[in-house]
């Protein structure tokens, strides 16, 4: 989770945000649970009239962010900038090489599991890729399905051509 969710995730349940600690991970996780969802809400349904997206989309959206499309120069580099400090890396970077630089955005809610973003495999190699996923034994299976899935992307486009797949 990005340092800006995370604040807005503190303030919502009474806590001044601070610096990353187990402490108050553990707490800001506790609050966390002891909200209720509304199970009625728009983002827990399933038609596509809420405020979703698709994987063909958010590969859209990086495709046009990496060709300068939809901010300034300034902007597109602040935005790719932030993409790439992302802390949650369970999923997409999980298995990669270290050499491999990704930037990336979760998405949790309930039972659904999402990382979309920027595969720099190399000088010459740039995947987009977006894995929506749902229904998983537990977070932490989920997690490793979406890595696997990543790292065998990664392991074919290292056996072809130089090029951008999205």
């Amino acid at each position: 989770m990005d340092v800006t969710t995370s604040d807005l995730l503190a303030h919502s349940v009474g806590l001044t945000p601070e610096p990353y600690s187990q402490s108050y991970a553990t707490e800001l996780h506790k609050r966390l649970s002891s909200e209720q969802f509304d199970p009625n809400n728009r983002v827990f349904q399933t038609h596509t009239e809420t405020n979703t997206t698709t994987p063909n989309e958010m590969n859209q959206i990086y495709e046009r962010l990496l060709a300068g499309e939809l901010l300034s120069p300034s902007s597109t580099s602040i935005a790719l900038d932030i993409l790439s400090r992302q802390h949650l890396n369970r999923r997409i970077p999980r298995y990669l090489p270290k050499s491999v630089q990704v930037l990336h955005k979760t998405g949790s809610l309930a039972d659904h599991l999402n990382d979309a973003g920027i595969i720099r495999i190399d000088d010459h190699n740039t995947l987009i890729v977006s894995i929506f996923s749902r229904g998983h034994a537990s977070t932490e299976a989920g997690e490793d399905d979406i890595a696997h899935i990543a790292n065998r992307a990664v392991q074919i486009i290292l056996n072809q051509s130089s090029h951008t797949i999205v």
